[in-house]
């Protein structure tokens, strides 16, 4: 599987359920995908505890792929080449390696009935034959790989761009007068909140821009006491193609914007209270 392949010692690798793997080796490892196009992963992994091979969908991104999910398939494509495709699997994208095997070259005589023997070797054909089988399978996941705690984010190495995302989020809460400090009054429960970290990517799988958005926990609300009906500011498409109809039935222009926290800019009928850890 390897092309090629260096043992390490030592090395550990931290699973998402606080386990840890021994790794016992790093090599490179050559895809042929079913559209005859080859996936080169290098720095790859040997550990041994893991039953699958896993690929992250993000550090494919980040090294100029381009990765199309859909409801049941994704689609690997780079400098809008198509080098291959796979489909979803219990949550998981499985892609299949295609094994080349080469023809026989043994030289064979065949005998006919009777006292003389056929001159000519028969032919053959020397190109590789495609073999119908599929090699080792291969999952991708999308490795987003945010941090999950506010702490987590000022303690990594791009804390300066998370903490600038995080005094940007506390400006715009501030401008936009979204809440108030207070004591919390006698018989309230406070919902509790949390810090979403996201980055945004371009299109070439480069960081955009760090985004950092300070939320409450709203599943904990009671129908009736903290809330009394849900709005969901989302326009039907069929709103959308009409408007696109009429703009160009009048040949009009279509502008479109994008309003900067747009969530702090709703109002509240009711009186939430949310704690500040």
């Amino acid at each position: 599987m390897f092309s090629t392949y260096t043992p390490i010692n030592g090395r550990k690798l931290f699973m998402g359920n606080s386990a840890t793997s021994n790794i016992v080796g790093l090599g490179k490892v050559v895809l042929k995908m079913t559209s005859g196009k080859e996936l080169t992963l290098i720095d790859v992994l040997h550990v041994p505890d893991i039953r699958k091979n896993l690929v992250s969908g993000s550090l494919l991104v980040k090294s100029g792929f381009r990765l199309v999910f859909e409801s049941n398939k994704f689609i690997l494509t780079k400098n809008s080449h198509f080098i291959g495709k796979g489909y979803v699997e219990k949550g998981l994208f499985k892609m299949n390696e295609r094994k080349e095997e080469g023809s026989s070259r043994k030289r064979t005589h065949e005998v006919a009935s009777g006292d003389h023997q056929r001159d000519e070797e028969p032919r053959r054909s020397k190109r590789a034959k495609i073999a119908k089988t599929f090699g080792p399978e291969f999952l991708t996941y999308v490795l987003e790989n945010e941090p999950r705690t506010i702490n987590e984010a000022l303690s990594s190495p791009e804390a300066p761009f998370w903490k600038e995302a995080i005094n940007s989020e506390i400006e715009s809460i501030m401008q936009n007068h979204t809440w108030e400090l207070m004591d919390l009054p006698p018989g309230s429960t406070p919902l509790g909140c949390k810090w979403i970290l996201k980055r945004k990517y371009k299109a070439d799988g480069s960081i955009d821009k760090y985004k950092a958005r300070l939320v409450a926990k709203g599943f904990k609300q009671k129908e009736g006491l903290d809330f009394f009906d849900t709005y969901s500011p989302v326009t039907r498409i069929t709103s959308i193609r009409v408007l696109i109809a009429i703009a160009a039935l009048y040949d009009l222009e279509i502008h479109q914007m994008d309003v900067k926290t747009a969530f702090l800019n709703g109002e509240l009928d009711e009186e939430i209270y949310m704690g500040t850890t």
